[in-house]
């Protein structure tokens, strides 16, 4: 079967969605689907044809395409994608991630006589601000099914576009840990993690704010914030003005192969967000054995099991954050103990096999039902 994977942005970006890609496409080659990557061109300087596992990864100028405004050029890259997705002739289109791609790919599934489905990571934000007058609920609207990387997530779509409460389902993020090993959770001293986009919505000013209220009790302790994206500026600014330049450092972007390295040395996680889809960095601490203090939004919840795996707080309350940070910095044997429950309980709920079975069901079903002439899958 041949697919067409879309994602905003792919390998070797290293965001969660774009991880995540990055592990689910090699391991749908080696079930035998032919998976063809269509993807944006971003801030790195790379190819605009690559291989990934054997398949094929084309990218296009998408996001510049739409930030120069210049309609003559928008309308020539969507002539050269619709013949692009005709010359391929897939069976089956899955829209993985959506972004800018979205404007340039979305008449060219509109025209086609396969199945296509989309899979929703973090779009509330988008659903929210557009109303139903959006590009993704007339893309909702037209699809063979709609999938949502949490419950969260899920009900925001189902209440965007009521059609689809029939054809979506619930196919909730996941993380290959491989052969990873994780030590005990460090408590002496104990250090804080932010990993992911540097970008407001992340919320990591309130991590260097809690770090600054808890810093003259417990001084020792250290915050790690990995990542880059263009809220670093502004971070370091903060973190100059509480003078905490010697108990704060900037990673920048980690390769993905060390990720769990950097969450593996950290005693708690901390994920401050406005808004979330099911993060892959609270699955991969979840996984490693770290207890996380985040805000009761969007899927976190789902991964976060308040006062057992970590804790929750409401967005937007600081005072509450540092409550619940101060919590387990006086009680490292607690943070230990959540530690172990949140590993034992991802190891779960977010098995990588399951997450990998979900997709080949689903192609499998929509492919059967579209009534096209069966091909076996490539041996």
């Amino acid at each position: 079967m041949k697919i067409l994977f879309c994602s905003e942005l792919f390998w070797p970006y290293i965001g969660g969605v774009e991880r995540l890609g990055a592990q689910l496409v090699p391991d749908l080659q080696k079930k035998g689907y032919d998976l063809t990557v269509i993807t944006s061109h971003g801030e790195l300087d790379l190819p605009d044809e690559a291989c990934l596992a054997g398949a094929a990864v084309l990218r296009y100028p998408f996001r510049r395409a739409l930030s120069d405004g210049q309609p003559a050029t928008i309308m020539k890259i969507r002539r050269t994608v619709e013949k692009r997705i005709e010359a391929l002739a897939p069976d089956l289109i899955h829209l993985y991630s959506i972004g800018a791609g979205l404007f340039f790919v979305k008449d060219a599934v509109r025209k086609t006589d396969v199945p296509v489905a989309v899979t929703l990571h973090n779009e509330s934000a988008l659903m929210k601000s557009e109303g139903k007058s959006t590009v993704l609920a007339d893309t909702l609207e037209a699809v063979s099914w709609v999938a949502g990387c949490s419950t969260a997530v899920l009900e925001e779509a189902r209440k965007l576009v009521p059609a689809i409460a029939e054809r979506s389902s619930l196919i909730r993020n996941s993380f290959h840990l491989g052969e990873f090993t994780p030590n005990p959770v460090p408590t002496e001293p104990m250090s804080m993690l932010c990993l992911g986009r540097l970008v407001p919505v992340k919320g990591f000013d309130t991590a260097v704010s809690t770090l600054h209220a808890v810093h003259e009790r417990f001084p020792d302790v250290r915050l790690e914030i990995a990542g880059y994206g263009p809220e670093r500026g502004r971070l370091e600014q903060l973190v100059a003005r509480y003078g905490l330049g010697n108990a704060v450092s900037f990673l920048g972007p980690v390769p993905p192969d060390q990720v769990l390295s950097v969450i593996d040395r950290a005693s708690i996680v901390l994920m401050p967000s406005t808004t979330e889809g099911l993060p892959i960095a609270a699955i991969e601490a979840a996984l490693v054995g770290r207890p996380i203090i985040a805000t009761r939004v969007g899927g976190i919840p789902e991964i976060v099991r308040h006062g057992t795996t970590g804790m929750l707080t409401e967005p937007g309350n600081l005072v509450e954050f540092i409550e619940a940070t101060k919590t387990l910095l006086e009680a490292p044997e607690r943070a230990v103990e959540m530690g172990r429950a949140a590993r034992q309980y991802a190891r779960t709920q977010f098995g990588w096999p399951a997450y990998l079975d979900a997709h080949c069901q689903l192609y499998e079903r929509l492919y059967r039902e579209s009534g096209r002439p069966r091909k076996p899958r490539r041996a």
